[in-house]
């Protein structure tokens, strides 16, 4: 990845000390330069480098103003020849802080600094696949975690619901809308006020019964019949004869 550049400097040998530096650097890419602040202001902000090399003592916009005045989020690397406003340049956000005239040594460890904090910031983020929770069961202490794919249905009773796996029921103080929050809607459906299931865990269904892979045998209520057979048909093979 190529990192794009800009200098803005009032002295012109210090912006060709750094124009040398980055042209010997094939991952930096110069988009220009400018020696009037007020001027190199505008075409930072319309030219939006990724990093940009700013002198601070500068007539009519000095740099730590000028860094203000930024309105991308643009990596501010402050050249200078005063040690004096280190402090003025960090409370900016500086992202690193050289000395006049700046050495190609440094600047190459400037440049190493900023390759290493792209590359770990500018990574797409890596997603956690979410498929389970964990419940809290009757025995005080007790969290179990409990993977989507293993429950075969959720079940109202009265002030808990019971989470059905194949091989052990649970029960959790909790509320069936509670629970139906956290399932992935592409697998899990209600087909009664009491009941929640994993659809790809159905055998067969048989009028208002749904039979589970693991022989549950469930109710399907009125309410949610229709949608419940809408979701049924989508998958049905019909013929054309």
């Amino acid at each position: 990845m190529r990192l794009s550049c800009y200098i803005v400097d009032d002295e012109l040998h210090a912006i060709e000390v750094l124009v040398d530096h980055i042209e010997s650097i094939k991952d930096l890419q110069l988009l220009g330069y400018s020696t009037n602040p007020v001027a190199g202001l505008h075409e930072v902000n319309s030219q939006k480098p990724d990093v940009l090399f700013l002198d601070i003592d500068m007539p009519n916009l000095d740099g730590i103003e000028f860094r203000k005045l930024i309105k991308q989020d643009i990596r501010v690397i402050f050249t200078t020849a005063s040690p004096n406003f280190a402090l003025d340049a960090f409370e900016v956000s500086a992202f690193d802080y050289l000395l006049k005239p700046v050495s190609y040594s440094r600047f190459q460890r400037a440049i190493n600094k900023l390759n290493q904090f792209v590359s770990v910031t500018d990574q797409p983020e890596i997603k956690l696949k979410d498929d389970f929770f964990f419940i809290k069961c009757e025995n005080k202490g007790k969290v179990v975690k409990i993977n989507f794919d293993d429950i075969m249905y959720v079940e109202s009773n009265s002030n808990y619901v019971i989470v059905s796996t194949k091989d052990t029921k649970y029960n959790t103080y909790l509320t069936l809308k509670e629970i139906k929050a956290r399932l992935p809607d592409n697998s899990f459906f209600r087909i009664h006020k009491s009941f929640v299931i994993n659809h790809t865990k159905i055998n067969y269904i048989d009028g208002n019964q749904v039979v589970l892979t693991d022989k549950s045998v469930l109710q399907l209520g009125n309410t949610y019949r229709e949608a419940f057979f809408d979701l049924v048909n989508k998958h049905i093979i019909k013929t054309s004869r």
